[in-house]
């Protein structure tokens, strides 16, 4: 595997493993990006998950696995 397959499977494992059971009243999957920022700079645990799924899979958001990786960090330290 090269160099930024291993990163993102890494990233999207970490992701994926660290984020079950964290569920909100709240659909951010919908929320515009300039409010899910809001909400995940202001510290929101799920509004931080989502940004880092987007930033996983590029939705929205040029890809960008080291953003991505950061939020997730974030995430999981709350958890």
């Amino acid at each position: 595997m090269g160099n930024t397959q291993t990163m993102k499977t890494i990233l999207i494992s970490f992701l994926f493993f660290s984020l079950i059971g964290l569920t909100t009243g709240e659909d951010l999957q919908e929320l515009p990006l300039p409010e899910l920022e809001q909400q995940a700079e202001a510290g929101g645990a799920e509004a931080q998950a989502e940004l880092a799924h987007r930033y996983a899979y590029g939705e929205g958001v040029p890809q960008d696995y080291e953003k991505c990786y950061k939020l997730a960090v974030l995430t999981a330290e709350k958890q």
